[in-house]
């Protein structure tokens, strides 16, 4: 899926959160204090993606090395090692999401390292509601489905006609896994603070 549609597809989660849990009492409140260190591997990572989809030209030998893999693996490290020093203060229950997002995110980047982008069928595309136009022009790292792709289970090959774009499995999961981690962020049980005692 194209950066600028995956950063809308990334807001989903979000959006379902709270309408699933944002009525509890206390569950926006619950997800604003939750604690989380070492943002700037995720800043980085967002860094590292749109010069990805950008590919300005002071750093097209980066970005193009290892048939342009070296990006999208770097991003997958970033948010990792994000996840896995802050899995300590997730709830419990939250885990197992964290789990699904990462797989998610490791079947993208094998595809993507396997085939120097992530493929996207044209049929699917079209059915999306894509014009041919919009099919034809050049998106950096999506090159179209062919029979040469490897791990075309991977690629974009699921139709997501509301936002006129394909995603893969490995999306979904991230979807999944980020709106479940959400809501059970939100859901968690929180106790109150004791009653102060007069004397």
């Amino acid at each position: 899926m194209p950066g600028p549609l995956m950063l809308a597809f990334m807001v989903l989660p979000v959006v379902a959160a709270v309408v699933v849990a944002g009525w509890r009492r206390g569950g926006l409140a619950a997800l604003l204090a939750l604690r989380l260190r070492h943002r700037w591997l995720v800043l980085a990572a967002v860094v590292v993606q749109f010069l990805r989809q950008s590919e300005p030209g002071w750093a097209l030998s980066v970005l193009r090395a290892a048939g342009g893999t070296l990006p999208v693996v770097l991003i997958w490290l970033l948010v990792t090692a994000f996840a896995a020093l802050n899995l300590a203060a997730l709830p419990p229950r939250g885990r197992p999401a964290v789990a699904t997002f990462l797989a998610g995110m490791t079947m993208n980047t094998v595809a993507i390292a396997a085939n120097g982008g992530m493929p996207f069928a044209v049929g699917s595309a079209r059915w999306a509601g894509l014009s041919e136009q919009e099919i034809r022009a050049y998106v950096p790292g999506h090159p179209p489905l062919t029979t040469e792709s490897r791990l075309a289970p991977l690629a974009d090959v699921l139709p997501v006609p509301g936002v006129h774009a394909v995603a893969s499995v490995g999306d979904l999961l991230i979807f999944g896994g980020l709106t479940w981690l959400l809501i059970t962020i939100m859901m968690r049980e929180t106790r109150d603070p004791e009653p102060r005692r007069t004397p």
